[in-house]
């Protein structure tokens, strides 16, 4: 079972009765239909991956990628190509999802809809500023944004709408303020594939890097980490010969003071002899003058 942050009294009224619930045996959750082509597919897998490797949030949250949105037991799903809803948490044990009514984004399990949607424009076929654009406004869905690389629709490519009354408001960006995040077109390579994409970043425009991006980080983090603990030991290795020349240039000193103080004092014990040399020769002297000798 699905948790959302807000209780069942106070919340947007999509959650009911776990007395009730719905039969979903008839509801088919995944069909196996191909989604779409393979940089649509790259692109959704992108929008959904950064938000989970490098989005620093503390608020939960789900971001889903082609995932069945039901919003009535007897209603056909829509299949948004990215979901976004912010405080709710997903069932944590994969057994979990063996349940259908977690297999799905339904909105009354959830207890809301979800906060922000995305769709990838291929062909005209997708509706998305269509009956899509209806539909999504009237589930309450706060933003709902329409990427179209190839310009289908004309341009600007990339256009978010933010829910107001009961349809939506173009934005003049792509930027949601209660989310926390923007939009916006980076050029790089992902997975192999070089040109530009559509990316998140954050409030104040730092871009969100994906789970490749966050491996380069960190691999340029380890290697940093490995060469500033090289440069710790060389310095180390530097400062301990160091060491072992000053003692050695003190043991020296010491030496050559000692061998000093020994020269010293042999010149010292010298002049004592000379001195000692002299005394005895005045005393001879005097006692042969007493005896009337010139010495």
């Amino acid at each position: 079972m699905v948790s959302t942050k807000a209780s069942p009294a106070t919340d947007t009224g999509y959650r009911i009765d776990p007395d009730l619930e719905p039969d979903l045996s008839h509801i088919e959750t995944e069909d196996e239909t191909p989604v779409d082509n393979v940089i649509a597919e790259r692109q959704h897998r992108l929008l959904v991956e950064a938000l989970y490797a490098g989005w620093n949030t503390e608020e939960p949250f789900v971001a889903m990628t082609n995932v069945g949105l039901f919003y009535g037991v007897k209603l056909p799903p829509l299949v948004p190509d990215m979901l976004l809803s912010m405080g709710v948490t997903p069932p944590p044990h994969l057994s979990d999802y063996t349940e259908k009514r977690n297999r799905a984004y339904f909105i009354w399990e959830y207890g809301k809809a979800p906060d922000l949607v995305i769709e990838v424009v291929s062909n005209f076929k997708g509706e998305e500023l269509g009956e899509k654009l209806t539909k999504y406004a009237s589930l309450g869905i706060e933003y709902y944004v329409v990427y179209d690389p190839l310009e289908e629709y004309g341009k600007p490519p990339l256009r978010a709408f933010v829910r107001h009354a009961r349809g939506y408001t173009l934005l003049d960006e792509a930027v949601f303020p209660e989310i926390g995040l923007r939009l916006g077109m980076w050029y790089g390579t992902y997975q192999g594939i070089e040109g530009e994409w559509l990316r998140w970043f954050t409030a104040d425009g730092e871009l969100i890097v994906n789970a490749e991006e966050l491996d380069d980080l960190l691999t340029q983090e380890r290697a940093l980490n490995k060469r500033t603990q090289a440069e710790l030991l060389d310095q180390r290795k530097r400062a301990q010969q160091a060491q072992k020349r000053m003692e050695q240039e003190r043991q020296k000193a010491e030496q050559e003071r000692q061998k000093a103080e020994q020269e010293r004092q042999k010149a010292e014990q010298e002049r004592q002899r000379a001195n000692d040399a002299e005394a005895r020769a005045e005393a001879l002297a005097a006692k042969l003058r007493a005896l009337g000798i010139e010495p």
